[in-house]
């Protein structure tokens, strides 16, 4: 602890002062004194999290530097009954995103996701969004020289963590047929018939159309954007909840500490 102090926020774990200590962890403290994690010999900075979700992460997957007991473990042991976060929804609704990523008035029209770590965590993605006047942009997120733990409040909402994928729930909208009846259309993945009998899929959720009266812009029928998740935090180092379960299941203090932080050793010093 080299500021010297604890405050009551996440950062020393809400820790309440004295009078919230309980029996247990004082034992832990006192049993475990004299005793550290290293790793080449030097102390180790020991990184955690609530929840990761079945996966930790390697840390530049997550804060651009390499550290090298950092690395992605499998978590079974992250699974916990009382774990709410393991698995997760959110939903956002498009302008909503629109805003955040662009600025008022926008509405996102496609979010696509570039690339995964091999945990999971989403590395890159896209937001594609369409102004009020119908000027269309995209955006990657992160920026060039971003972490790719800013994705998680890049969108308008805080998203529990990385490791997420994104639904479009009723991306059809009603189109009139010559005849004068109707079909629905999935915007988003459908393929249009150009020209010369070739095709493009569109991907986008919003499309222009131009009809007798000028251009139109068919919007889907809903404006829902959903993100299903596992985990919760940054998913480097320990995963709180796994320890639990490994704790609950017999496993030392050791063993827990040696699962989640690669190659390291308990010294006493």
């Amino acid at each position: 602890m080299s500021k010297g102090y604890l405050v009551d926020t996440t950062t020393d774990q809400v820790y309440a002062g004295k009078t919230a200590e309980h029996p247990n962890t004082n034992r832990a403290v006192d049993e475990t004194k004299g005793r550290y994690a290293t790793h080449n010999g030097n102390l180790i900075t020991a990184f955690y999290h609530s929840s990761s979700g079945g996966y930790t992460d390697d840390s530049e997957n997550v804060w651009l530097n390499a550290v090298p007991y950092i690395r992605a473990v499998e978590d079974p042991y992250d699974n916990n009954p009382g774990n709410s976060r393991h698995s997760w929804t959110t939903t956002m609704t498009r302008s909503q995103i629109g805003e955040a990523v662009f600025e008022r008035g926008w509405t996102a029209t496609d979010i696509t996701i570039e690339s995964k770590s091999r945990a999971g965590r989403v590395q890159s993605m896209t937001v594609t969004g369409m102004s009020p006047s119908g000027r269309v942009d995209t955006v990657r997120i992160p920026s060039a020289n971003g972490s790719s733990d800013s994705i998680r409040w890049s969108l308008g909402q805080s998203l529990n963590s990385t490791k997420f994928d994104v639904e479009f729930p009723d991306q059809d909208a009603r189109v009139r047929l010559p005849g004068g009846g109707t079909s629905s259309v999935e915007l988003n993945g459908a393929e249009m018939a150009l020209p010369g009998e070739q095709t493009i899929t569109l991907r986008s959720n919003q499309m222009q159309v131009r009809t007798a009266n000028g251009v139109e812009v068919i919007r889907p029928s809903s404006d829902t954007v959903v993100f299903n998740g596992n985990g919760w935090g940054h998913g480097l180092g320990m995963s709180q909840w796994g320890a639990a379960t490994m704790a609950q299941q017999g496993y030392s203090y050791t063993d827990i500490l040696q699962h989640y932080y690669t190659d390291i050793r308990i010294e006493r010093r």
